[in-house]
């Protein structure tokens, strides 16, 4: 039987705040306090925080049966650190259990790999800073924002020093018309959001980016 690992992607956005003709030139703080303070304690209150506690409680349930990743924006990180840090606890918690791996991801959640590799390897080597800096941890699989992937980014991917990648079902993946042995999982996306009101998933892949083989996730 195969096992399969949850993963789990986080992202919030910083809200902007109204801008207006006259703040041109004058001010320029473009964020929206008030609302990033509000909207990120009540995803936190209503969503991460129950969330976190219910996998906590599944891995000490379950042990080395249960397991769980995740790619996180350390932008989204800046927020919970910034207006709701009980969220960056629960997340030690569960890293501690070492049933959780966490990915390496865009630091912004960008999409620079589209078309600027410089910037994209610059995001890379900023989240892994911040996640060292957080959470004392060193990623070794590598999730793109949106699990956008292409046989170039999995150069770039692979240059940035990682050997696995989380990918959607890429045509080019399947060489000479044949399917190499790939175990699947389910990505549940963005599932941390609004009370699990979840309406969006996709089947990833998880890739050896050295040999072309799939393996599972683990």
């Amino acid at each position: 039987m195969h096992s399969v690992c949850f993963h789990f992607q986080i992202s919030q956005p910083y809200r902007l705040r109204t801008y207006r003709f006259f703040d041109i030139n004058e001010n320029h703080h473009y964020f929206d306090d008030f609302q990033n303070n509000y909207i990120t304690r009540r995803l936190a209150e209503r969503c991460y925080l129950p969330a976190n506690k219910m996998l906590l409680d599944l891995i000490h349930k379950y042990g080395d049966k249960f397991c769980v990743s995740f790619s996180m924006a350390g932008s989204s990180l800046k927020l919970f650190q910034e207006y709701c840090p009980e969220v960056i606890d629960s997340f030690k918690k569960l890293i501690d259990t070492g049933r959780v791996e966490i990915t390496g991801n865009t630091f912004t959640h960008s999409l620079a790999a589209l078309n600027n590799k410089t910037t994209f390897l610059e995001q890379i080597k900023l989240q892994e800073k911040f996640l060292d800096e957080t959470f004392g941890v060193s990623p070794t699989s590598f999730c793109n924002t949106e699990i956008i992937y292409s046989d170039e980014i999995g150069e770039w991917i692979y240059e940035a020093g990682y050997k696995l990648a989380l990918t959607g079902k890429v045509p080019s993946i399947f060489w000479d018309g044949k399917s190499p042995d790939l175990f699947t999982a389910i990505l549940i996306k963005r599932i941390l959001s609004f009370c699990f009101a979840v309406t969006d998933f996709a089947t990833i892949l998880r890739l050896d980016l050295g040999t072309k083989t799939g393996i599972c996730i683990r």
